[in-house]
Formats: C-alpha cells, structure tokens, sequence
C-alpha cells in the first residue's frame, strides 16, 4: 500500500505527451546509475509496443525486469520511482491508443541507409520488438495452440494470423539486422522497401491481436 507521501506523489502525476516521455525516460535509461546493458529509448519504444499488441495485456511487472536485464534499476528514491513507473505506463498507454487508431508513429525515421549509424535508431527500435515478441509468444501460443478463445478461432482465421506474424518477424527481422539480411540474399532496393513497410506491417500485426481478442 502507498503511504500518504507516495500517494500524494501519484496523484500529482500528469498525462504526458510522447516528446516528454522520450525526453524524461531517454535521460533516465542512459544514466550512469541504470545497469549496463539498460536498453536504451528506442529499445524501450520497440519493446512496449510489442507488449501492447498481443492477445491479453501484459502487466507492467512482466516485462519491466528485461528493460534493466533482471537488474535493480537504481532508483534514487520512491519519488523518482513512481516518476518512472507512471512515465512508463504513459509510453503503454499512448501505444495501446496508437493501436485502436490504427497508426504507428515512429520514435525516429525508418528509412535504409548503408551508413549504420544513420539507421541504428530504427534498428535498435526493431530489436527491442523482437525482445518484446519473445516475451510475448507464450500468450500467443496460449490462445493459438491451446484453443482459448470462445467459440474456437476459425481455421482460416487462425492459418491468416500465422501468415501475418511471419510476414512481421520476417520484416522486424530484416530492419533489426540489415547486414545479415543482406548477406542472406535480400537486395539494397528490397530493404528499402522493408524498412519504408515497418509501421504498416506493425498496424497490421496489431489488427491480429485485436482479431483473436475479438473471439476471447
């Protein structure tokens, strides 16, 4: 239970835009205090969005230990805790907003380039999804594999969802890792292409956890 200091704390909390959010757990994740290998802002972004496009929502303490790989953030005091535990709720929540609107706003450009530090923004976006998808895969399996919807999700249904989850891990994939794209055969024009399809796609992958929730 919060004591009357946190709670007050709490309630003083306001709803905060998307450039507020950046600026406030951009400065916080890339303190010297976080442990090493604290996923950076564009990791984060990635990794929430992933959790919010799933069957079921996921709790906050689910996926929070990954973004500190298991480790203890380092908060200064229960002020700055609540600060960015309700920061953090702020970037859920715009991204489950985006979800019902059908939109995917970017933190950063998605566009190829053969210059890595010009894309390594989107590509670290790309590998924070792909964090978030593995995090997530047991709830999928649950409602796919295991039958637990009402009704039982119809077979074409179900065979369309696998088809739109591939066709996301397999372009998330390509932007994570352009170089090993590349070397599997995939061609500087087609990664264009891929990279300029990343917030479509991820509309769409989010219109599948909507469809099998739709059945729950």
């Amino acid at each position: 239970m919060l004591s009357s200091q946190d709670a007050k704390v709490e309630a003083e909390l306001v709803v905060l835009s998307q450039s507020q959010i950046q600026k406030i757990l951009d400065a916080f994740l890339s303190a010297p205090e976080r442990p090493e290998y604290t996923m950076n802002f564009y990791q984060l972004d990635g990794y929430v969005r992933a959790m919010t496009l799933g069957p079921e929502p996921v709790a906050l303490e689910e996926w929070l230990p990954l973004v500190f790989v298991d480790q203890d953030p380092n908060f200064s005091d229960k002020e700055q805790e609540l600060f960015i535990i309700h920061t953090l709720n702020c970037l859920y929540n715009m991204h489950k907003v985006q979800l019902l609107s059908s939109l995917c706003d970017l933190p950063c450009v998605n566009q190829y380039s053969e210059i890595r530090s010009e894309r390594i923004n989107i590509e670290q976006w790309a590998r924070g999804f792909m964090q978030g998808f593995i995090v997530c895969q047991n709830h999928w399996n649950f409602f796919l594999e295991e039958g637990q919807t009402d009704g039982q999700l119809p077979a074409i249904i179900k065979n369309t969802i696998y088809d739109e989850i591939d066709a996301t891990i397999s372009i998330i994939s390509s932007v994570a890792d352009a170089e090993y794209a590349l070397s599997q055969g995939i061609t500087t024009a087609e990664l264009e292409r891929i990279f300029c399809q990343l917030p479509e796609q991820i509309i769409e992958y989010g219109k599948v956890g909507q469809l099998i929730r739709k059945y729950m």
